[in-house]
């Protein structure tokens, strides 16, 4: 972020099991990493709202930092329950030392057991600063990997449509979907789960999905080879493992998986796909069948049914299009 600005960041807390404890934030910008007790004074954040109950699935707040005069450096910020992130104030990358980028990359944290009913953290968006992964190469270099697009949360959909954004060109935030109501053709951003009870009771007839591949769970998704170790003699087929995650609360109700000459399919299952959480990733993993002929290297299509409860009546098809199958 620059110095002597305002950037926002926004998130959404996911509640797998509903309770009525109230959850209290606490964000923190501290100096550095090595000095945890000490807060930056030229810097300010807090959360909108600060505390919530557990009785909805979602909750979003809002991250607000100030940053005042000529503030620059690195700093550690925290964000919620364990974990710190990098916050660069008035440098580009190629201006920090790699040095401060491995700090916290080998960091450590004595992270205190989490109950069923805590709730998972996922960064949906930002405002006037840029999220990027670097690498420290061998030479002691660092280079971005990705730059995290995910950009200023879009307006309400009234307010898209009153300043002349056509209704199929409607955007909503992540991991939410755009439905028309009935009477009068109004729209409306609502989660897929909301999006199902409002066709059941005849607010709306359909949901119009924006989202690249019809993806409203965002989920991530990749088959991973397996060899059999140790085989002298005649080897059994290889082992594969659909690896699996979503960015909200869905389940993995079935799969179809294929190279083009064989496919993989399963419409019996109910798996609840863990979060994608940024600073530690978590996955499903889901066995495929034994007999596969594939190869490390094939590239496979994958089509996942996901479902925003176990029912497999609101199960959702996705293709997440293709992948090749890595170790």
């Amino acid at each position: 972020m620059n110095p002597n600005s305002t950037v926002k960041i926004y998130a959404e807390f996911t509640f797998r099991v509903l309770n009525n404890e109230t959850w209290d934030l606490n964000p923190q910008i501290l100096t550095s990493l090595d000095d945890p007790n000490t807060n930056q004074t030229n810097l300010i954040i807090d959360a909108n709202p600060s505390s919530f109950k557990g009785n909805k699935s979602h909750v979003n707040v809002t991250y607000t930092i100030t940053s005042k005069g000529n503030t620059k450096g690195v700093y550690a910020l925290f964000l919620y329950y364990c974990g710190l992130s990098q916050l660069v104030v008035g440098f580009n990358e190629s201006e920090v030392s790699p040095a401060f980028y491995d700090k916290f990359f080998t960091a450590s944290y004595m992270c205190p057991a989490g109950s069923e009913y805590m709730p998972d953290m996922n960064i949906i968006g930002f405002s006037g600063i840029v999220s990027k992964n670097i690498t420290i190469n061998a030479n002691n270099t660092t280079t971005v990997t990705s730059v995290n697009q995910l950009g200023e949360l879009p307006k309400s959909p009234l307010k898209q449509l009153k300043v002349g954004v056509k209704l199929s060109e409607i955007k909503c935030r992540k991991d939410f979907i755009l439905v028309t109501k009935n009477e009068d053709n109004s729209p409306a951003c609502v989660t897929p789960s909301t999006a199902l009870k409002l066709i059941e009771r005849g607010w709306t007839k359909e949901t119009i999905t924006n989202t690249k591949n019809n993806d409203p769970f965002g989920i991530t998704a990749l088959v991973i080879y397996h060899p059999h170790l140790g085989c002298l003699g005649p080897c059994p087929p290889n082992d594969f493992y659909l690896k699996i995650n979503s960015n909200s609360s869905a389940y993995l109700m079935g799969y179809n998986i294929c190279d083009g000459n064989s496919c993989a399919k399963n419409d019996t299952i109910s798996v609840l796909l863990p979060i994608n959480k940024i600073l530690s990733p978590d996955y499903a993993t889901v066995w495929l069948p034994v007999d596969l002929q594939w190869k490390y290297g094939d590239t496979v299509q994958i089509q996942v049914k996901v479902a925003s409860t176990p029912d497999s009546k609101t199960a959702k098809l996705i293709d997440l299009g293709e992948s090749k199958i890595v170790p």
